[in-house]
């Protein structure tokens, strides 16, 4: 029987990583083998599950990979398979909310599942904590300290006036097309872009790394946000204009203003815990410098959306900076200004 509880108390055997491979391109898959990599070699794999969320046959390449292998064996690295969303990009990059039906615990748990089934098989594991990564992400230190900025247990109303939080990376303004700027235009309640950024009220964030509790009510919350999102891009695709800016506009105008009508008291967003563990653009996709916000960063995220070829480029460029970094620093015995796992 598999074991289906994880210790509540010990970091890392009750936390799932999950990312999103929305398509099956060399390029693109050669990114996440980068990802991989990159974490595996700071990070133990036994700190935590991972969760992919693909077509069928990105999961038949990425299955083949050595990287995953091994991984697959040990019985932490899992699936969950959807529909190829062909040229329509925002809704591929939707399918990161996907992870509710993974997450949504039955009721009557039962002693067996079938193998093939990695939906249920990830439904019976209790995560305390669940972090979303894209997959054009280098990690540069241990992955824990991603679950470790992230609280061990669900706030509540008493501890913080929110059951549930969505933390997350700052990044750009409210007045930003991918920041919600379209939607809060749209939206009379905001009282205008001006008002709202004079207000700080918002607050805009990345939505390339993320991080929640999986609580009944959080899942509630994202699966809204889903159908909202789906439902506004539909009206755009129908009305054949662009007006919305992918998946994280959706993210900041939800978070930042329709949660709190559809979900009163319920939600929040908060930047605080992973602003400083996550570098965005590094240096416009130069080589960064050494600096303490390189130093605490552990993932360096080469945002935007195509150029995978460059990407990928990019980023086994970076790990290999990394690992020349580090044999000079140990040579000389000196970590100071390093980045350190």
């Amino acid at each position: 029987m598999v074991d289906r509880m994880r210790e509540a108390n010990a970091i890392g055997s009750s936390n799932l990583l999950y990312t999103l491979v929305n398509h099956s391109t060399k390029q693109y898959l050669e990114m996440f083998r980068h990802f991989v990599r990159s974490i595996g070699a700071y990070t133990a794999w036994s700190d935590f599950d991972v969760l992919v969320i693909c077509n069928a046959e990105a999961q038949k390449k990425i299955e083949r990979m050595t990287e995953v292998k091994s991984l697959r064996n040990e019985g932490r690295f899992f699936f969950h398979r959807v529909p190829s969303d062909g040229s329509d990009l925002t809704r591929a990059l939707l399918r990161k909310l996907d992870v509710v039906d993974a997450l949504d615990h039955p009721v009557q748990p039962v002693d067996r599942v079938d193998a093939s089934s990695v939906l249920e098989e990830i439904r019976f594991r209790k995560y305390q904590r669940v972090v979303f990564s894209d997959c054009d992400i280098v990690a540069q230190r241990d992955v824990w300290w991603l679950f470790s900025a992230v609280p061990a247990n669900p706030p509540t109303a008493k501890t913080s006036g929110n059951k549930c939080v969505l933390y997350a990376p700052a990044e750009g303004e409210v007045d930003g097309d991918f920041w919600g700027k379209n939607l809060y235009q749209e939206d009379a309640r905001v009282g205008g872009l001006k008002a709202l950024k004079k207000s700080k009220k918002a607050v805009s964030f990345n939505a390339g790394t993320f991080a929640f509790h999986p609580t009944p009510t959080m899942l509630n919350v994202l699966r809204d946000l889903r159908c909202f999102a789906l439902q506004k891009h539909a009206e755009q695709t129908r009305s054949g204009k662009r007006r919305y800016f992918y998946d994280q506009e959706f993210f900041n105008y939800y978070f930042n203003v329709l949660a709190a009508v559809r979900f009163p008291g319920t939600c929040s967003i908060s930047t605080r815990e992973l602003s400083r563990l996550v570098i965005i653009f590094p240096e416009h996709y130069g080589v960064p410098l050494c600096g303490k916000h390189y130093e605490r960063a552990v993932f360096i995220h080469f945002a935007g959306i195509g150029r995978y070829e460059e990407k990928a480029e990019l980023m086994d460029a970076y790990m290999q900076m990394l690992k020349g970094w580090r044999r000079i620093c140990s040579a000389m015995q000196h970590w100071k200004g390093c980045p350190r796992g």
